[in-house]
Order: structure tokens, then C-alpha cells, then sequence
């Protein structure tokens, strides 16, 4: 059987997945969850914080959930409580997006 090979990130890491199969695409480690909870942001070299959020960004006020985007162009997003949601170009976009709003 053949599998067509997909990608997906993780905190900024490219992870390849052939079928049920992912691993780190830097290191070539199998994909789990303890994997994931570990790895490094290769934007501002941190792991997510014990919750899962992302630590440039973590517990700001107003937001349901984010994603900084990890440095990745076009992944930055915030979903507000109201239920709105804006994207940004760069995780810099995003950064100035919440210094210069208050929520």
C-alpha cells in the first residue's frame, strides 16, 4: 500500500506524516504527544507553555484562542471571544496587532 505524504506544523516545526506515520521533519523523530509538547518554536525559541498556548502570546485577554504563526508567513491568526477571527501575514503583524489594541 502507498501513502501520499502530507505536512503539517507544530509550534513552527514542518512535521511529514505518510498516512498514520508523522515524524519531525528537523530531527526525523517520530511524531507523539510528548514529542509535540516539547518542541521548540524556531521563531522565538520556546515551547508552549504547560496549557498548550503559544508563549509570545499566551493568556492575552479577549482572545478564545491564536497561533502566532511561528515565523511561518500567512499562519498567524486570532479568534476572539466574540467569535471573529483576524489573520495576519507575520507573527511581527500579529505582535503589533495586540500592542497597539486594546482588547
Amino acid at each position: 500500500m502507498s501513502y501520499s505524504e502530507s505536512h503539517q506544523y507544530s509550534n513552527g516545526n514542518l512535521i511529514i506524516c505518510r498516512g498514520d506515520k508523522c515524524k519531525v521533519a528537523s530531527t526525523g523523530e517520530k511524531f507523539t504527544d510528548e514529542v509535540e509538547k516539547n518542541l521548540i518554536c524556531p521563531k522565538c525559541n520556546h515551547k508552549q507553555t504547560a496549557e498548550g498556548h503559544d508563549h509570545c502570546i499566551q493568556n492575552t485577554p479577549g482572545i478564545k484562542y491564536a497561533c502566532c504563526g511561528h515565523g511561518i508567513k500567512n499562519q498567524a491568526y486570532i479568534s476572539f471571544e466574540d467569535g471573529s477571527v483576524q489573520r495576519f501575514e507575520t507573527t511581527e503583524a500579529l505582535h503589533n496587532f495586540l500592542k497597539n489594541t486594546s482588547l
